[in-house]
């Protein structure tokens, strides 16, 4: 299947949304690795975007021990195929939105999350569950960080999800009226 190795950040300049696809053809094997073949130890990619970042494929380690993954500004969408993102590292979105739109029960972050500087964490929609590995610590701060919507008391889903942990020293945590959100830690 095709493939994108990361051997570096990735920037997203301009206006218009911006897609990393996998297969065009409707395959369900396109992966974009994160470390870049031979690159063997932990690896972090930033990923600084202006506006929107759709990833529409498997996100992996590739050759690396660890990967971890680094957001800042804009929107970062994971979505797309039946396939669970299977890289090892923590997810840290500084600022912008996170936006969890895997299909219903695959997972789009499979380690640890950081939610800090006023960062928004999304679900695409009420009928995608499951999105945050069941063993994930979720921390979250800063006054103006969201987790499950876009503000206090807004723009939250009903969604179902369970964690292993949640730390909250800022923000908001919206688990809204209908609900499920199970912390087994």
């Amino acid at each position: 299947g095709s493939r994108v190795e990361l051997g570096g950040d990735v920037n997203v300049i301009g206006t218009e949304q911006s897609t990393i696809q996998e297969d065009s053809a409707g395959g369900a094997s396109g992966t974009l690795d994160l470390g870049l073949s031979g690159t063997g130890g932990n690896v972090t990619r930033n990923f600084n975007i202006s506006s929107y970042l759709g990833i529409n494929a498997r996100i992996t380690n590739g050759a690396a021990t660890s990967a971890s993954l680094n957001v800042t500004g804009g929107t970062l969408s994971l979505r797309g195929p039946s396939t669970t993102n299977i890289y090892t590292g923590a997810t840290t979105i500084a600022g912008g939105i996170l936006l969890l739109a895997k299909q219903n029960g695959h997972i789009a972050i499979p380690g640890d999350l950081n939610i800090i500087n006023g960062a928004r964490v999304t679900y695409g929609s009420a009928s995608i569950s499951e999105q945050i590995a069941n063993t994930s610590t979720v921390t979250m701060s800063g006054s103006s960080s969201v987790l499950n919507g876009t503000g206090v008391n807004a723009g939250q889903l009903d969604v179902t999800e369970t964690i292993g942990n949640l730390i909250v020293t800022g923000g908001t945590f919206n688990p809204s009226s209908n609900g499920i959100w199970t912390v087994t830690g």
